[in-house]
């Protein structure tokens, strides 16, 4: 199956700042993580939450540009600049997705502050 048309949406719903349809795309047993440090960011939808109303309440518009994006089965990878991240700066990112019932089960990030 291929997942690149929910990942999309999920994008979209995140820079709309549409928290219910951005969480909707999310599994039960949402886990989120940075990959290079093993730092776990949320565990559990409710924690996703919980994580993302803050966000989309404290930013003037988060938005996320694709810049490349591989498909893999399940698994997508997106390289990603994503600004107003956690105030007003600017990140670049490898996001990896997990899917499992068609809804992302795992996230895990590669970030780096832009200048």
């Amino acid at each position: 199956m291929d997942y690149t048309h929910i990942v999309e949406r999920f994008l979209e719903a995140y820079n709309q700042k549409d928290l219910a349809t951005f969480i909707g795309y999310l599994h039960p047993d949402f886990e989120s993580y940075l990959l290079d440090t093993q730092v776990t960011l949320s565990r559990g939808k409710e924690e996703a939450i919980a994580i993302y109303k803050k966000r989309f309440e404290e930013v003037p518009g988060p938005f996320i540009r694709v810049l490349n994006r591989m498909v893999n089965d399940n698994f997508i990878i997106d390289d990603q600049i994503i600004e107003h991240f956690e105030g007003n700066k600017a990140i670049h990112a490898f996001s990896i997705f997990e899917f499992q019932d068609s809804l992302i089960r795992k996230a895990s990030f590669v970030r780096r502050d832009l200048p």
